[in-house]
């Protein structure tokens, strides 16, 4: 077993610009929308690489907001990222992922969302997107609904079993 090294990336006071400036909900498109995906594949990634050389990226995990940058920069670049896990990720922005990323194969994707406080509010979206994707034909999906609010105290209990997608080989 190889030991693990887990990167984590803090949030500016300028997150939503950078994770989700993509977008093209009104008030969301920024020009600064490529830098987080830029900031991780241009310049964390070779970092890691150089300090780490016999290191094999596995993944990229994200949370709210987190999670959905996640999710766009792992598609992006699959074969940088091989899986990725969303945790209390959503809203509007699945259906617009799905449309920009329209005939590019799904990601190996791991979701997760809890039915209270504020995820309450992103459950129904991201079993829609789950369905969707399902459509197709992503390399694995694994889908956890459960009890629990959009904190990290709810998003740690989650770890063990993203680890093991995330790290695990593709079934």
């Amino acid at each position: 077993e190889r030991p693990l090294l887990v990167v984590g990336v803090p949030a500016s006071k300028r997150r939503y610009p950078e994770y989700i400036g993509w977008s093209n909900e009104p008030g969301h498109f920024s020009p600064s929308g490529e830098r987080h995906a830029d900031f991780l594949t241009q310049w964390v990634v070779p970092y890691i690489k150089e300090q780490f050389p016999r290191a094999r990226l596995k993944g990229l995990i994200g949370a709210s907001a987190g999670g959905v940058a996640a999710l766009y920069t792992g598609w992006l670049y699959p074969k940088m990222f091989p899986a990725i896990a969303c945790l209390s990720a959503g809203r509007h922005y699945f259906a617009e992922l799905l449309d920009m990323f329209d005939g590019l194969p799904a990601p190996r994707l791991y979701l997760s969302c809890g039915n209270r406080g504020m995820d309450r509010e992103f459950l129904e979206a991201n079993k829609q997107f789950a369905a969707a994707l399902r459509k197709r034909r992503p390399k694995e999906l694994r889908c956890r609904w459960h009890q629990g609010e959009h904190i990290e105290e709810v998003w740690s209990r989650r770890i063990p079993d993203l680890l093991k997608f995330t790290l695990g080989k593709p079934s």
